[in-house]
């Protein structure tokens, strides 16, 4: 795993990952930015976060690496401080309002994981889907054409 890979995310267990994918159509519920090669950026309920990489090396999940194609390592450093300045703790119930609101397509608060990541790419001219840019979900960065899978790589 290298700095700027996507890591994508299926939870086995939780109901609410279930809801998730069958809504957003997709085989992913969360997505990940890679800090480095042990260290992952992620929006969660309790805010965004900095996480080890071995908390999703388990049998509860299903992992995708994927290696985003044509995007310079000065570009995946200057998301990589933006997204460490990001940091912040935040109220779990709002995270799932806004969960359930982005779910119907509509403008939401907070950063979802997904958008998190499409809106720093945006800013680089990285788009992962130019249609609904706004509504990014992990189904999105599974199906991006310039992505590479390195699952192998964990």
């Amino acid at each position: 795993m290298k700095q700027g890979d996507i890591l994508l995310i299926y939870h086995k267990l939780d109901p609410l990952a279930w809801l998730l994918c069958y809504l957003s159509e997709g085989r992913y519920n969360h997505v990940a930015w890679a800090i480095n090669d042990h260290e992952l950026i992620e929006s969660i309920g309790k805010g965004i976060v900095i996480s080890p990489l071995s908390k999703y090396q388990t049998w509860r999940y299903d992992l995708k690496l994927v290696r985003l194609t044509g995007f310079s390592p000065d570009k995946r450093r200057r998301i990589n401080r933006r997204l460490l300045r990001r940091q912040f703790k935040d109220f779990y119930p709002k995270y799932l309002l806004d969960y359930i609101i982005m779910i119907w397509k509509r403008k939401t608060h907070r950063t979802t994981c997904s958008n998190l990541i499409s809106c720093e790419l945006i800013k680089e001219g990285y788009y992962i889907n130019k249609i609904h840019y706004k509504f990014i979900t992990p189904e999105d960065f599974n199906r991006c054409k310039r992505g590479r899978n390195v699952t192998h790589e964990l």
